[in-house]
């Protein structure tokens, strides 16, 4: 086919930009940039309850406010029952608390900090242009 040219389409398909979690045999579905505006109230609330919770501090009461507080963080991020769902038939205590919420919140800083680095021209590649 002497002078047919073929020309390819190029193409563009949407990212997902949201983050799946599986916890406790759950799947959530998370905005992480939504979540990402939260993140530094929650770290706050999370360092308080941390003093709030010291072995000079602690009391049942304490720790129950603690597990409490963290949950309402958990579900401020994965949506209203979340945790509610994901402790269901298993007893709460505050070290899974915390170990679920410092999850969380890794798995969304770790997911906006991986967008964000694809975006970041890096000071080597501007040198080259």
């Amino acid at each position: 086919m002497k002078g047919c040219r073929v020309y390819f389409m190029n193409k563009f398909e949407f990212k997902s930009n949201v983050l799946e979690l599986s916890i406790a045999g759950q799947n959530f579905t998370v905005d992480p940039l939504t979540a990402s505006a939260k993140y530094k109230e929650l770290v706050k609330k999370i360092d308080g309850i941390k003093e709030d919770v010291s072995i000079e501090n602690i009391s049942p009461k304490t720790v129950e406010n603690a597990c409490k507080t963290i949950l309402e963080c958990v579900d401020d991020i994965l949506g209203s029952g979340a945790s509610e769902t994901i402790f269901k038939g298993r007893t709460v205590n505050y070290y899974d608390c915390i170990d679920l919420c410092v999850f969380v919140l890794q798995e969304v800083k770790g997911f906006n900090d991986a967008r964000t680095a694809a975006y970041t021209v890096n000071r080597e590649q501007r040198r080259k242009k």
